[in-house]
């Protein structure tokens, strides 16, 4: 009787790791993190594989708010804004993740939570970015180099 019972459970699907209304916990991320400011660039804007920018266009800002959340990670959402001010290129950026609760089996995998946002057209100049208390130097145009990226907040 009682492995019948248990058979039909397992058909019917009523004990499983997880099921479908799984309790899930809602993980809220904001200015966390690190920036980082580079330009699309066309072909003649890179030597030696570093990326040079160049005035009077537009930049992009990713923010990586989690480099390695949980393979249990769904509804991963994340946004940024940047506004420039005097110089500046400030940063905010959230975002969230739903995880479930319990004691459920997750992918070993990293799920990144990253947020693209662009800037507006940069003239020739000096430039920080800005992002959850740490900044990094931005000079356009600028001898090839790498992108600049903040440190890691916590």
């Amino acid at each position: 009787m009682f492995r019948s019972l248990l058979g039909a459970l397992f058909s019917l699907g009523l004990v499983a790791c997880q099921s479908d209304d799984a309790q899930t916990e809602l993980v809220e991320l904001a200015d966390i993190g690190v920036a980082c400011v580079w330009q699309e660039a066309p072909e003649s804007n890179l030597s030696d594989g570093l990326l040079s920018f160049v005035a009077d266009a537009p930049a992009e800002v990713q923010v990586i708010l989690e480099n390695c959340a949980s393979g249990c990670a769904t509804d991963v959402e994340a946004t940024c804004d940047v506004t420039e001010s005097a110089g500046v290129l400030e940063v905010t950026a959230g975002g969230s993740y739903s995880l479930p609760t319990g004691d459920v089996g997750c992918d070993d995998i990293c799920v990144p939570v990253t947020a693209i946002c662009p800037t507006s057209s940069l003239s020739a100049g000096s430039y920080a970015l800005s992002y959850a208390g740490e900044s990094a130097a931005l000079t356009v145009p600028d001898e090839p180099t790498s992108s600049p990226c903040t440190d890691a907040a916590d």
